[in-house]
């Protein structure tokens, strides 16, 4: 009798364990990590006064509304609060890839997430990406209007999910495409009503912050080059960030996004909620001045479904996702790697989310040669689709 169903079920198994595991652990406050994101939720939720009009915020709406709930009681409760958020968010991305892309696809997610436990339990990013996963599987299972409407609420959360739009264009959902304008309209409208045009500002310069942070492609060039570092608004900056920066930047990443979705249109065999979408991610994360460790989360469930185009996806994700996890973990240990092997780990990192928006573009250049030879992925029937 065939069990390889049955390991590959007792894989999702061990996986779902030790991340129950990680999350018990986390809220018990073992081991006794530094809890940044926790620490200023309660900052936020028991200062005095209005959100973004009586003192600065960093959040977007969405993860506001997640630092009032969990931040507004004791230290404890807050880091336990976020932990199980978290862990809850992380699930439902995993049974959203089950039920949309199947269950291998949703295994990889689960294996290529597993060296991030050592952190990102401590981060609110799991709940953006998991809006975004049942966004994207709300309409490809036809409820158009509500996977906008999900999806909308991702981008609230976190700014990053709307490099991931213009998937309704190519894939010709025009009322998920109008959906999700709407409701992100009238979401933003609203925050800025009640908050204020200078809250978006906030939420897009880290509170107004002057330098690259250490992390970023920019930053651990700079940082390298020049030795120079500082705290700024709770998190490690160098340099100082040009006026013509941000603008100039937004310029590249509107080309580069146009060229990844473009070419992802005329290659209709290549699903792209996942190769395209990782290039996306790659060049938003490429261009700004922040990256943050657990901003590699975001990669993780398109480089999944990417796997079912090729296994090169995953594999080319997994590297900046492992180093990430060692540099977090040595930070959190005091493993004390000294600033020229850290700056090398940031720049080897960096280079290689760079590689994975350069090899897109040639392996789609590839995906030309195969063109007439399959047909399209969204019209092969669901037992034939690769997993």
């Amino acid at each position: 009798m065939n069990d390889a169903p049955a390991r590959r079920d007792w894989q999702t198994i061990v996986l779902i364990a030790v991340r129950v595991a990680v999350v018990i652990a986390v809220a018990a406050e073992v081991p006794d990590f530094a809890n940044t994101a926790s620490d200023r939720y309660r900052q936020i939720a028991q200062a005095e006064g209005t959100p973004y009009r009586d003192f600065s915020v960093e959040y977007a709406p969405g993860e506001l509304l997640l630092a009032l709930s969990v931040g507004s009681s004791t230290s404890g409760f807050a880091v336990a609060g976020l932990a199980v958020a978290a862990f809850v968010a992380d699930v439902t991305t995993w049974w959203a890839l089950v039920l949309g892309w199947g269950r291998s696809t949703a295994r990889r997610y689960l294996w290529l997430g597993t060296p991030l436990l050592v952190f990102i339990y401590r981060r609110a990013d799991l709940v953006a990406v998991a809006l975004a996963v049942v966004g994207m599987l709300l309409v490809r299972r036809g409820r158009d209007r509500w996977g906008g409407g999900v999806f909308a609420a991702a981008v609230l959360t976190r700014f990053w999910p709307v490099v991931l739009a213009p998937v309704w264009l190519v894939r010709r959902k025009w009322n998920a495409a109008r959906t999700f304008a709407v409701a992100l309209l009238a979401g933003s409208l609203s925050w800025i009503a009640i908050a204020g045009f200078d809250s978006v500002r906030q939420v897009a310069t880290f509170r107004r912050a002057t330098g690259f942070e250490l992390e970023s492609s920019v930053g651990a060039v700079v940082w390298t080059l020049t030795g120079e570092h500082r705290l700024e608004f709770d998190a490690n900056r160098t340099g100082d960030i040009p006026w013509w920066f941000s603008p100039s930047m937004l310029l590249v990443l509107a080309f580069l996004l146009a060229t990844v979705w473009l070419r992802s249109a005329r290659r209709p065999r290549v699903d792209p909620s996942g190769a395209p979408a990782v290039a996306a991610l790659a060049a938003l994360l490429i261009v700004s001045p922040v990256f943050s460790p657990q901003y590699v989360s975001w990669l993780v469930p398109w480089a999944a479904i990417a796997g079912r185009d090729s296994p090169r996806w995953p594999i080319a994700v997994a590297f900046p996702v492992v180093v990430t996890s060692f540099l977090a973990l040595s930070w959190a240990v005091g493993l004390g790697l000294g600033p020229g092997r850290t700056q090398a780990l940031l720049v080897a990192r960096n280079a290689s989310v760079l590689a994975i928006l350069v090899g897109y573009f040639f392996w789609m250049q590839g995906e030309r040669a195969m063109e007439g030879r399959e047909p399209a992925l969204e019209e092969m029937p669901e037992a034939t689709t690769r997993r």
